[in-house]
Order: C-alpha cells, then sequence, then structure tokens
C-alpha cells in the first residue's frame, strides 16, 4: 500500500464518552490519530479503538477518574465554612 493511500475502517471513539457515550466512526487512522466525520475531527491515541471492549475499558477508567475527581471537591466543599471572615488584604501587599 502506497503512504497516500487511505484506508477506512471502523473505530470506537471514546474522546466524549462522559456526555455522549462511546461514537462508532468511520475513517482514517494516521497514528496516533484517528480521523473521522464530515469535518475530519480527531481523536488522539487513547480517545479510539478498533476493538468495542477495549473502547469500554477506556470509559471504564474515565468514568472512574471523574468519580475520584468528583469526590475530592464534594470533599474540599463540606469543609469549607461560608461564613468565615477572611482577613482583609492590604492593597500594599
Amino acid at each position: 500500500m502506497k503512504k497516500d493511500e487511505c484506508v477506512r475502517r471502523t473505530a470506537y471513539i471514546t474522546k466524549w464518552c462522559l456526555t455522549k457515550g462511546i461514537l462508532e466512526a468511520e475513517g482514517e487512522e494516521d497514528l496516533p490519530y484517528f480521523y473521522f466525520g464530515r469535518y475530519h475531527n480527531q481523536a488522539c491515541k487513547g480517545e479510539w479503538s478498533y476493538n468495542l471492549d477495549e473502547a469500554r475499558r477506556q470509559v471504564e477508567e474515565q468514568k472512574q477518574r471523574k468519580l475520584k475527581s468528583l469526590r475530592k471537591s464534594i470533599e474540599k466543599l463540606s469543609r469549607l465554612d461560608p461564613f468565615a471572615l477572611q482577613p482583609k488584604k492590604d492593597a500594599d501587599e
């Protein structure tokens, strides 16, 4: 196959999985990218897979990272005292 020839394949895009789910798209691979769609969208390495099971694994990893981040934010908010006065800062500092 020549360098300028592109083979179109179906891939599972996980780039927006937490908002849109897994997107099945036909496109062209040019490592580390996968180009797809009318406007030549791209997904980077780790944001797409040819294997649906691998895509589902990627989604689960992203979901766990997001849940961990949200738990950390909730913990930070729960420690916040909205009635505590902060010392006034001088303009000279």
